[in-house]
């Protein structure tokens, strides 16, 4: 027992019937309880093992089986061996199988027995403690045997017991329970005294002697109770309240009230609840355990003991039988439960949980559980379920009845009062905001029953808001003022005979709307209109609750000419913009935010999508025209399935469709009309059930295989299929959809007709998925094979030999080959006849936005017109000149577009830009009128450089290449602290850790934010080292798979050790440590010191070799500090090239300067002419930054470069 505490051997000892000394040590204890006991003192018993009986098990499984009927059939065929089940209901199947359970699962002593007085019992103690009722339920089973009369529960339990034998039923040893030991403190037990709590102490006490208990502490709580009741009748109510109490909060009021337990009406505090004997919801008796329940503040609210009083009321006039406490119980328990205050029932305020089915609140070991309390419930059970649906019947209808609280007015401009528009309800204990159209007058039943109230003392509806908050239990309101009612609708209701059935609506959608609805419409039909289903569509009129006061209200009347302006008059003095308005209140209360950004939002969706009623005719003829394209794509993909009439569902289980027209421009300016049918996925009824998470391809995965292509001379072929995903394969679901009026016309059905799906089109959540697994399939047929780094590239190889790869960015595909390979050629070709194709090009082509053109030296990369139309953010004068003034919404959402757009470029083929945007993103929400100024001169440096290629480069066959990581940190350098990462993977030849200068071509670049707060530019290195070190493993991983085959999942070590690595670094804390032979965890920084243990395990596990190099040799650099491009500029002209500085006196950036070494100069006599080459180029670069340092004006011709 060594995880048991001194205190807790103690009471071990004191339960076993000694009292050890007080000075003795858990040693000493320990020994002793040995010796008493004989237990093995050197084991846990804190940890606790749950072993399920076969029964258990069984019932587990079914009841997970359950979700679903057909898995709940699978599992009774297949564990319980039933049939004929397709035609039984879910509850049906769970009864038959339960009855199987119980013949089929093999009896464990743990089970319980789950009947008659005696059903909480496990079989192995009913055994024991109870023998007289065992040898009754053996003899009541062989008297029925053969009759079928039995519970099978019984029938279970004697054959049970009659396998066990008749020998003799020796009790259970008492043994001590460790995993419940109480121990009580003294100053625990002092301040439970002083508080009214009996102090409970872990003894040996016997059944009997805790029954007595019982009934002492029940007594005691009984005349208690009578005390407190005496006390409140002769109290005489106060009049008003003492300070404490004004500061009550309304929304604790009520105190949440089990059964059994006594409600406090008196406003007190520390109030100790007795505990009780009672009979809980499910049937149960709540004894043996007492919990104690303390509320700080309880507040006297007369609204909920006033509907207390209305819900005992109906009870007893609707059952005769119920006594007065059963009737307080329920009442308590369903205002408890039903009751919301601030979103929450008082029993879940006060509990943090709702209570189970069978209203249990108090989890147990030894509870029995729900299911077997629901199926066996007892004649109690039943009766007291059957007055709660009663009380929660009463409760409602005491909830709907409303009373008028007051009505708002307005003053005039002389100061009189005119009736408001607004009137406050109070209905239950809600407080509710409506309209004088929502009223009627109260008929004369309802004036009877006010009156008769009024007259017996009940307290009228309170005319002050502070003591309505008091009495409802919050200070929250409902508006519903806006649901105003038509007119005719207002003169029925204003007869109270007639009541008209409310309208059912069945509302399809990706959320249901709480409000009801207001209006139905049918969308009219239109050319350009979705084809929907027959059904009616719901749609919530708009409802903007307007809280502001119009400054139309601020004017006075005076000011209102009584002539008309000419302004108004002339239909020129102004432009008309149409913009459609929200329809729902959910978008009225979003664009009210923000009203500029939906404008901007409602005129940016009007540029994209094209309506119909706003075309000349040759733009309807081209329209047209592309609508017939895309309606033979469907037909030609027998998209949809014709069904029989008998066999066609009805157009309430069919999604439905629409037309998507949008204007496509070409490269050379001009634009084409494009249209698209698309599903309403969001009708789908299993929308939310459906995988969605397709793969794409990497732009690493890009790099490598057109690195892959330039080294073996292969040709890039770009691919892009047309209606990809009418060309999927056949879709596994069930789905009924009702196609657009051109396709039915097309496949000669009437509009509106439901058809059944067979391809996943668009619209649909799992389409590009769907997509996905058709390549995939075809390309395993082909023998193609899925490398694990990237799900979309698959290799072709050939006894060993890589001979052709392809890759995919869902209908955009890369396929690289040679030429001259008559097997891959074919393989293209089989291919190209399986999918329908548009563009395919090679030699120069456009791939998800970047133009890739390949050359005799490799491949370049650019996106030349990407940023032409991204415009600069317009500022005027004035404010120009308060550069430090925070920037307007406006601003700041200009500012994500701009940055957005230039990020993307950058993430695309520009590192040089990456650090600059990452930098610029940080700033946005604390932004200021200088970052905007700052974000303009980017874009325009960005614009500048436009022709600027990415090139990746061709080696000679047989060149050795290796990944090399240049990684580097900036420090503290964000707005809010935190510090930046740069790194910029590439391949190169392994002579690159000669010194030589080699061609780099760059794989991947990251410059973002590191995620934890650095105190030192040492830690914030640390932690680009170990990020670098991260992604170069994953790039080694990946260009290992590519060369060397399908790489082991389980060993991926083996494939990263094939291709050589190298980490560089230009901080010499980092390099040092790791030139160590171990790590020594020293100093401030211990925590960075810990993590670089991953990158000192890599050079052992993977071979990854660490360089350092000054910091004007380390390409990094650029990415990590705004205006710090110097170094990506030099690698820039000098063609893609570099070299890693070797200086064996590890000198500095600085130092190397004064004596005039150039960055890239190795500082040998033996320079190469290419060193003069470097020297040169850097010697001009240097002036150009004098320059630039002396005349501010150039600095923009320095950053041209490129």
């Amino acid at each position: 027992m060594t995880d048991l505490t001194r205190e807790e051997l103690r009471q071990a000892l004191i339960q076993a019937g000694e009292t050890p000394p007080a000075r003795w040590t858990k040693p000493e204890l320990r020994l002793r309880l040995e010796q008493v006991t004989g237990e093995d003192m050197s084991q846990k018993v804190k940890k606790e093992t749950v072993e399920r009986s076969p029964y258990d098990e069984m019932v587990r499984k079914m009841n997970a089986a359950s979700r679903r009927k057909s898995d709940l059939i699978d599992f009774c065929q297949t564990e319980l061996r039933m049939s004929n089940l397709d035609r039984m209901t879910i509850a049906k199947i769970q009864h038959a199988a339960m009855q199987k359970i119980y013949e089929l699962a093999p009896a464990h002593p743990s089970d319980i027995v789950g009947f008659g007085t005696h059903g909480r019992l496990t079989y192995q103690r009913l055994r024991q403690q109870e023998p007289g009722y065992a040898k009754w339920v053996k003899k009541t089973a062989r008297d029925d045997e053969g009759k079928n009369l039995s519970d099978p529960r019984l029938v279970r339990l004697a054959r049970w017991l009659e396998n066990e034998g008749d020998e003799e039923m020796v009790p259970e040893t008492k043994k001590i329970d460790y995993k419940n030991l109480v121990t009580n403190k003294a100053k625990s037990k002092a301040s439970a005294a002083k508080a009214g709590y009996a102090s409970t102490e872990a003894t040996s006490s016997t059944p009997e002697d805790t029954a007595l208990d019982l009934m002492k502490n029940m007594c005691q709580a009984i005349e208690e109770l009578k005390n407190e009741v005496a006390v409140l009748k002769k109290e005489p109510r106060r009049k008003t309240q003492s300070k404490e109490e004004d500061k009550i909060d309304p929304g604790n009021a009520g105190p949440a009230v089990t059964k059994g337990c006594r409600v406090g009406l008196r406003g007190a505090t520390g109030v100790s609840y007795a505990p009780s004997l009672s009979v809980l919801p499910n049937g149960e008796r709540a004894g043996g355990e007492y919990h104690e329940i303390r509320h700080k503040v309880l507040a006297f609210n007369p609204k909920a003991i006033q509907g207390v009083k209305g819900v005992m009321t109906k009870l007893a006039a609707d059952n005769d039988q119920v006594t007065p406490e059963e009737a307080l119980s329920q009442a308590v328990h369903v205002f408890n439960a039903r009751d919301h205050v601030r979103g929450f029932s008082p029993i879940q305020h006060a509990f943090g949980r709702s209570p189970d089915t069978t209203g249990r609140l108090l989890e147990h070991h030894n509870q029995v559980p729900e299911e077997l309390v629901i199926e066996s419930a007892t004649e109690e059970f039943e009766k007291s379920a059957r007055l709660r649906a009663e009380a929660e019947k009463a409760h409602a209808q005491w909830h709907m009845e409303q009373r008028i609280l007051a009505t708002e007015t307005r003053r005039e401009a002389d100061g009189t009062l005119r009736p408001g528009s607004a009137v406050w309800c109070v209905r239950g204990r809600s407080l509710l905001k409506c309209c004088l159209e929502q009223l009627r007058h109260a008929s004369e039943r309802e004036e009877l029953l006010e009156g008769l109230a009024r007259d017996h003392g009940q307290e009228e509806t309170p005319w002050t808001f502070t003591k309505v908050a008091e009495e409802i239990g919050g200070n929250q309101y409902q508006d519903i003022s806006d649901e105003k009612p038509e007119t005719t609708e207002w003169f029925r209701s204003q007869n109270v005979q007639e009541e008209a059935p409310p309208v059912r609506y069945r509302f399809r959608g990706k959320r249901a709307e709480p409000e009801p609805a207001d209006e139905v419409m049918t969308e009219p039909e239109g050319p350009s209109q979705p084809s929907q289903p027959s059904r009616p569509r719901v749609h919530h009129a708009a409802s903007f609750v307007d809280k502001s006061e119009k400054w139309t209200d601020q004017v006075p009347r005076d000011a209102w000419t009584k002539e008309p302006v000419r302004f108004w008059q002339d239909g020129h003095a102004a432009v008309e913009v149409e913009v459609e308005m929200p329809e729902t209140r959910r978008t009225w209360e979003k664009a009210a935010n923000n009203l500029q950004a939906f404008f901007a939002g409602a005129l940016k969706r009007r540029a994209v999508e094209v309506s119909e009623k706003k075309l000349s005719p040759q733009e309807l003829q081209q329209f047209k025209e592309a609508k017939a394209v895309e309606v033979k794509n469907f037909l030609a993909a027998e998209a949809f399935q014709t069904l029989p009439p008998h066999l066609r569902p009805s157009a309430s289980q069919a999604i439905g469709m629409r037309w998507i027209l949008t204007w496509k421009s070409k490269e050379d300016g001009t634009r084409r009309a494009k249209a698209r049918a698309v599903l309403l996925g969001y009708q789908d009824p299993a929308y939310e059930h459906r995988a969605t998470t397709a793969p794409v391809m990497t732009r690493q995965s890009r790099q490598l295989i057109l690195q892959m292509a330039t080294n073996r001379r292969w040709t890039i072929q770009k691919g892009d299929v047309s209606g990809a995903f009418l060309q999927g394969r056949q879709y596994p679901s069930d789905l009924y959809c009702i196609p657009c009026d051109e396709i039915c016309r097309a496949m000669q059905l009437p509009p509106g007709t439901v058809t059944k799906l067979k391809r996943a089109c668009y619209g649909l959540v799992d389409a590009p998925l769907e997509w996905y697994r058709t390549v995939h399939e075809y390309l395993l047929e082909l023998g193609f094979q899925r490398i694990w780094s990237d799900a979309c590239v698959w290799t072709w190889r050939k006894d060993g030999v890589l001979r052709g790869v392809i890759s995919g960015h869902v209908d955009d595909f890369l396929f690289g080959g040679s030429d001259a390979d008559s097997e891959w050629q074919a393989i293209i070709k089989q291919i190209q006849q399986r999918f329908k194709w548009g563009d395919w090009d090679s030699g120069k082509f456009t791939q998800c936005g970047v133009q890739v053109e390949q050359t005799e030296e490799g491949f370049l990369l650019s996106q030349r017109s990407y940023l032409e139309d991204t415009p600069e953010i317009s500022l005027n004068s004035a404010r120009r000149k308060t550069p430090k003034a925070p920037t307007t919404d406006w601003e700041k959402s200009k500012l994500r577009g701009v940055l957005g757009a230039i990020s993307w470029h950058a993430q695309q083929v520009s590192p040089h830009l990456s650090a600059e945007v990452s930098l610029l993103l940080s700033e946005v929400n604390n932004s200021t009128v200088d970052t905007v100024i700052r974000t303009n001169q980017f874009l325009s440096h960005a614009k500048a450089k436009k022709d600027h290629q990415l090139k990746i480069h061709r080696f000679p066959e047989g060149t050795e290449m290796g990944a090399f990581a240049w990684v580097d940190a900036g420090s503290q350098n964000r707005p809010d602290g935190g510090s930046t990462l740069g790194v910029l993977i590439g391949l190169a030849p392994t002579s690159l850790l000669q010194g030589e200068v080699c061609p780099v071509s760059v794989m991947a670049w990251h410059s973002n934010r590191i995620d934890r707060v650095c105190r030192s530019p040492g830690a914030a290195e640390t932690q680009a080292a170990i990020s670098g070190e991260d992604l170069l493993y994953y790039l080694r991983y990946q260009w290992g798979e590519l060369l060397h085959g399908v790489a082991d999942a389980k060993d991926p070590d083996s494939t990263v050790r094939k291709v050589p690595g190298c980490v560089i670094s230009d901080s010499r804390n980092v390099f040092d440590k790791l030139q160590t032979e171990v790590v020594t965890i020293k100093g401030a920084e211990r925590k960075a010191n810990i993590e670089l243990l991953s990158l000192k395990e890599a050079q052992s596990r993977t071979q990854v070799e660490v360089r350092w190099v000054h910091s004007e040799a380390q390409l990094a650099n650029s990415l990590t500090k705004a205006g710090g491009g110097k170094e990506i500029e030099l690698f820039y002209r000098m063609q893609g090239r570099w070299r890693i500085v070797e200086d064996e006196q590890m000198r500095s950036a600085r130092r190397r300067k004064t004596e005039g070494l150039e960055p890239l100069q190795q500082g040998g006599s033996d320079d190469s002419a290419f060193d003069c080459q470097i020297i040169g180029t850097q010697a001009k670069l240097r002036r150009a930054e004098d320059a630039a340092t002396r005349a501010p004006e150039a600095a923009n011709g320095l950053r041209s470069w490129a």
